[in-house]
């Protein structure tokens, strides 16, 4: 008995299904999505990866798909409230850079940034003054009042993001004190709604298998980064070259989206789908249909990056809650 079941382990060490699950544990990284925050680059900008540009060499069966996913409503506000921007796509204190301190990155949206900011001479949120010097930052930085914001409002996650090139420290201060002392900045934004088409998705889903999934960094930097090559080429076993991989545009962290014909499957279909929802369930990849159907879910991750040092607030600091006007 006990011969029989070694060479039963053996046989199933040679089978397509053992070199996949075996290349999966081995390559790839525990999948997780960050929580969006002030900055920009947590949120997956869907509408970039499927832009016409994105999509321009790929099959255009899935091109077709994949260019519809994503609906666009554009509307034009004379009065857009200022206060309900949440992130920006552009600051010095976004991302780890050079700097490796807690920066706009961490902090759920800007009124919390502002909140949490350390106040400066020229940079604040204490009285009229401030409100007005920190109105004139953005105006003079990243937001010029000659031209209308270009706001995109991601209804899944219920997100206003504004384009800027520059003024974000006082574009947060601004967000924070107008939430917290009831002060109007109102401005004319040409505003992006998308919304995800449900029916696009259903179509994605009955013809392809499609995943989310982030490759293992090494462990140091001398070590050969060799896991994508070797996960991919365990894939090909089952589905030849017929598949495609997308890289998301400005996001924080590497992952990359799979798109796998289902007719273009060499091997029992059963047992790809056995790798599939096993590899979902051991939270190596994330059914790409199911995050469409719900992407909130997905985003539960907090986002941090290496730090060189962390500075401590000031504890003489007065703070202004909501509560208190």
């Amino acid at each position: 008995m006990r011969y029989l079941t070694e060479l039963i382990c053996q046989l199933y060490r040679l089978t397509d299904h053992h070199k996949l699950t075996a290349a999966t544990f081995k390559n790839l990284a525990d999948i997780k999505l960050v929580e969006p925050t002030a900055d920009a680059d947590t949120i997956l900008q869907l509408e970039n990866i499927f832009s016409e540009y994105s999509l321009r060499y790929i099959d255009r069966d899935l091109a077709e798909i994949l260019s519809n996913i994503i609906t666009t409503d554009k509307k034009h506000s004379l009065d857009f409230d200022f206060n309900k921007l949440q992130s920006l796509t552009a600051s010095k204190s976004f991302g780890c850079g050079w700097n490796k301190v807690i920066n706009g990155s961490w902090f759920k949206n800007l009124y919390s940034w502002g909140e949490g900011m350390y106040p400066a001479k020229n940079l604040k949120a204490e009285n009229i003054s401030d409100w007005e010097d920190n109105i004139w930052h953005i105006e003079h930085e990243g937001f010029n009042p000659r031209d209308s914001i270009n706001v995109t409002y991601y209804s899944w996650l219920d997100r206003y993001v504004a384009s800027n090139s520059g003024g974000s420290h006082h574009a947060a201060m601004v967000v924070y004190q107008s939430v917290r002392d009831k002060l109007e900045y109102k401005r004319e934004a040409v505003i992006e709604q998308l919304s995800i088409n449900s029916n696009t998705v259903e179509i994605l889903d009955q013809n392809y298998y499609s995943f989310i999934f982030q490759i293992k960094r090494p462990s140091n930097k001398t070590e050969i980064y060799t896991s994508e090559y070797e996960f991919i080429d365990a894939l090909k076993e089952f589905v030849e070259n017929r598949y495609t991989i997308l890289n998301p545009v400005n996001y924080v962290s590497s992952i990359k989206l799979v798109f796998i014909p289902k007719h273009a499957l060499k091997t029992n279909d059963k047992t790809f789908r056995n790798w599939f929802y096993s590899a979902i369930s051991c939270g190596k990849i994330i059914s790409f249909p199911d995050y469409l159907k719900n992407p909130a879910h997905y985003h539960t991750h907090h986002y941090s990056h290496e730090l060189n040092s962390i500075t401590l607030g000031d504890p003489s600091r007065k703070y202004k809650l909501r509560e208190d006007f």
